[in-house]
């Protein structure tokens, strides 16, 4: 079976940063890697780190995909760190490279658009209209919390658990999207 351009070069980036540092890592050699030309890389992306965030959002998205069968938000989030656990080798190389600004920002990225879904969610679930600027806030809250949380996590070099920093990140957070929307709108 014939795998896709674009399959390949993010195969091949992957597979390098497996053992480099995307600091290390070019152009000709996720080429190499994917046996395509400079040219069918440029075809489809701008530059690696445009091939890094769509091979890990791609990884993101199987590790959500299941979303809706999360009882908990914490069941969802560790089941994204545990995702981004069996890519540890490769985040590390891109977390200790001049491009962890942008692994920050694809992570960060790609929770914010789950968290946003949640909150709407639960407000429609429970009949609730939310305010704009408390969307907002609790989005720019439970963000703030999840990004300090993973780039401790990720200068740590990934040794604590998924499932300890979930329960943990559940426990001490004390509200749940719709705990906090009941305190907000419901009078609770």
């Amino acid at each position: 079976m014939h795998m896709p351009t674009r399959e390949l070069i993010k195969a091949s980036l992957l597979k390098l940063l497996e053992t480099n540092s995307m600091d290390e890592i070019t152009v000709k050699m996720v080429c190499q890697g994917a046996g395509v030309s400079r040219q069918a890389l440029y075809n489809h992306y701008y530059c690696l780190p445009d091939v890094l965030q769509e091979a890990l959002v791609d990884r993101l998205d199987e590790a959500s995909a299941q979303l809706d069968s999360y009882h908990t938000w914490s069941a969802c989030f560790e089941s994204i760190l545990n995702s981004l656990l069996r890519q540890k080798a490769v985040l590390l190389h891109v977390y200790r490279s001049n491009s962890a600004g942008e692994l920050v920002r694809i992570i960060e990225s790609y929770g914010a658009r789950l968290v946003k879904r949640g909150i709407s969610q639960c407000a429609a679930d429970m009949g609730y209209e939310v305010s704009e600027q408390d969307r907002t806030f609790m989005l720019k809250l439970y963000m703030a919390t999840f990004m300090g949380i993973l780039t401790q996590w990720f200068g740590e070099g990934m040794k604590m658990e998924p499932a300890y920093i979930a329960s943990r990140s559940d426990a001490m957070m004390g509200f749940s999207i719709r705990g906090t929307l009941k305190k907000l709108y419901g009078g609770g």
